[in-house]
């Protein structure tokens, strides 16, 4: 009886963080007025895309135009050893 109610507290607690974390607040804030530094003026824009579980023919293979777009007029990676399952940071981290 201990064993179960310990496990209905333990799910209570996880609802209750998950409910927490959906509720936040992820909205970009944009500042009026603000301007890059002039010294980040003179420095070139990085745009890192990252797409989990997308596998490296997936654009060409489903013609995903934007990304060929730019991928053409950019950088793309030769080859990657991923983790996984697919997980975000340690792809980035591996990857870079």
């Amino acid at each position: 009886m201990m064993k179960r109610g310990i496990q209905i507290l333990l799910l209570l607690f996880s609802l209750a963080i998950c409910a927490q974390q959906a509720n936040m607040d992820t909205a970009q804030v944009v500042v009026s007025g603000r301007t890059n530094s002039v010294e980040a003026r003179t420095k070139p824009y990085v745009i890192m895309i990252s797409a989990d579980g997308f596998r490296y023919d997936y654009a060409k293979k489903y013609n995903a135009e934007n990304l060929l777009k730019l991928a053409a007029g950019g950088v793309q990676a030769e080859a990657m050893i991923p983790s996984y399952p697919s997980i975000t940071f340690p792809n980035q981290k591996t990857g870079a």
